[in-house]
């Protein structure tokens, strides 16, 4: 990701949002520099050190470093999912609704050392279930053996049966990730 260009009048992204990440006063937004530029506005993210999925599933000899996950890859994008619900969860405290991120694996940046996803903002207008549900079929678009597809038809499933807010989301997605990791 090397910069986003918003409009200064706020029809992109709300001004305050930007303000926000120019300060750095939101852990869970991606640290960026912020330039304006006639009547643009220049987001420089920073993702040095952040873990991107998209570059992990994309390595060629991701087969090897698969053995190295005990359960597959299935459980990892589990968890990412899991942590992208939590940040999304916790930027709603910044005023920065579901809507109002970026679901893209593109923008999918990971602090490892804080377990928790760097949000890019974007006006996405989706919901937290239907940004995951897309991001899972793009993971497995680039990787089917993460049967991120079944992720999606069973969040999908779920969802209908009835309306899942994000704790629910959170302790389905969780409890997934155990069952995967405990072998069930």
């Amino acid at each position: 990701m090397s910069s986003i260009i918003y409009r200064c009048d706020g029809s992109d992204v709300p001004l305050y949002q930007l303000e926000m990440l120019q300060a750095g006063q939101c852990p869970h937004l991606i640290q960026a520099s912020v330039q304006h530029v006639d009547d643009h506005i220049i987001v420089c993210p920073n993702i040095s050190g952040l873990f991107h999925p998209k570059t992990f599933l994309a390595v060629d000899g991701l087969q090897t470093r698969m053995k190295n996950l005990s359960h597959g890859l299935h459980p990892e994008v589990l968890k990412w999912l899991r942590l992208v619900a939590e940040g999304v969860a916790a930027l709603e405290d910044h005023l920065v609704e579901e809507s109002q991120v970026s679901y893209k694996l593109d923008d999918l940046y990971i602090d490892l050392c804080a377990n928790q996803v760097k949000a890019v903002l974007a006006q996405s207008g989706k919901t937290l279930i239907d940004g995951l549900c897309d991001l899972s079929l793009e993971i497995y678009a680039i990787r089917p053996e993460s049967h991120a597809d079944v992720i999606a038809k069973k969040l999908m499933a779920h969802h209908a049966e009835r309306i899942l807010g994000c704790r629910q989301l959170l302790a389905l997605l969780s409890s997934w990730e155990s069952e995967y990791r405990n072998g069930h």
